[in-house]
């Protein structure tokens, strides 16, 4: 009922006692959903999700207005679900593809400046479904990036956790 698409996200900043400061809606003509948001160092928030174009990501300044929108992967296999603002002020994504890889769906991970243009991507699994759920940075620089994996252990899908340096290789 908001918005100007098929499904879009809605974004309610309220106070300490819950009365509604704004609403956003955000999204194009299609599909759009957000599978998270965090707030930013700036004082206003990135949304992360998909639509039928790949992983999208809005970040907007503390009034919610949009500041700029960035898309991944390309395709609608694509999906993001976790996201974490870096010690550079850029952020680290992790999701999931389908568009390329090693098997059926692969842990996606991006890592971008602070525009949200893209620094490296890297796609990690075997030949069954892998899907990167969470990233966070650690002290060193370096992420730790959880999920599931049908890969490994060959017993359905099971917890997995990587770390991975500023790079994107596994350590």
């Amino acid at each position: 009922s908001f918005g100007s698409g098929l499904q879009d996200g809605y974004l309610i900043r309220t106070n300490s006692s819950g009365d509604t400061l704004w609403t956003r809606a955000y999204g194009n003509t299609g599909t759009d959903e957000f599978k998270t948001l965090q707030e930013t160092s700036d004082g206003g928030f990135v949304l992360l999700g998909w639509n039928s174009s790949g992983i999208l990501i809005i970040k907007t300044d503390q009034n919610g207005d949009t500041l700029w929108t960035k898309m991944y992967g390309g395709t609608s296999g694509c999906v993001g679900y976790g996201i974490s603002e870096t010690s550079d002020g850029g952020y680290i994504i992790a999701g999931e593809t389908n568009a390329f890889g090693a098997g059926n769906y692969d842990i996606y991970v991006i890592r971008t400046d602070a525009l949200g243009d893209t620094l490296w991507t890297r796609a990690y699994g075997g030949i069954k479904a892998d899907k990167g759920r969470s990233v966070y940075q650690v002290a060193d620089g370096g992420f730790i990036v959880t999920g599931q994996t049908e890969s490994h252990l060959g017993f359905g899908a099971d917890f997995f956790a990587m770390k991975i340096n500023s790079s994107g290789t596994i350590m």
